[in-house]
């Protein structure tokens, strides 16, 4: 989650504020010693982002700032974070997406460094239009079913 507010960067702006070609940094992988901010986005291993304003105090060698922890409307969700938020398996949620479901059409996501990011906000819209699966609680049948292999009408 990108919370908002924050500014996320890639390897490639993680090289730049550290003054070392992206070869270089991809060679010495700071990202992976235990004091180096954490990922923003840690399920995944490519399309990797932090916070600016953590990587910048990392490389000065300052205390690096903790991240808002409440829930934001502009925060941006990755795609696992919003199925997770919308209450859908990740799998559905790209179904959703790539078909521009009903719930989904129509809402416009944000790319980050070649990350698909949704805003909290956009995420409620579609929770809120989305229709749970199966019947309504307390549904009832308007006539008795009809059982299969028996003659449909009564015999006298």
């Amino acid at each position: 989650m990108i919370p908002a507010g924050r500014h996320a960067i890639d390897t490639a702006g993680v090289a730049q504020i550290r003054g070392v070609t992206l070869g270089a940094l991809n060679n010495a992988k700071p990202y992976n010693e235990p004091d180096f901010p954490p990922q923003l986005n840690p399920h995944t291993r490519t399309g990797r982002l932090w916070d600016e304003q953590q990587v910048r105090a990392h490389a000065a060698g300052k205390p690096i700032p903790p991240l808002p922890t409440e829930p934001h409307p502009n925060d941006f969700l990755d795609d696992r974070e919003a199925a997770e938020y919308v209450g859908m398996a990740l799998s559905s949620w790209m179904s959703a997406v790539q078909k521009q479901a009903p719930a989904v059409r129509g809402e416009k996501p944000r790319d980050f460094y070649g990350v698909r990011h949704w805003r909290r906000a956009t995420l409620d819209r579609i929770r809120d239009r989305r229709r749970p699966a199966g019947r309504p609680a307390g549904a009832t049948d308007r006539a008795p079913r009809k059982r299969r292999g028996q003659d449909p009408t009564p015999s006298v």
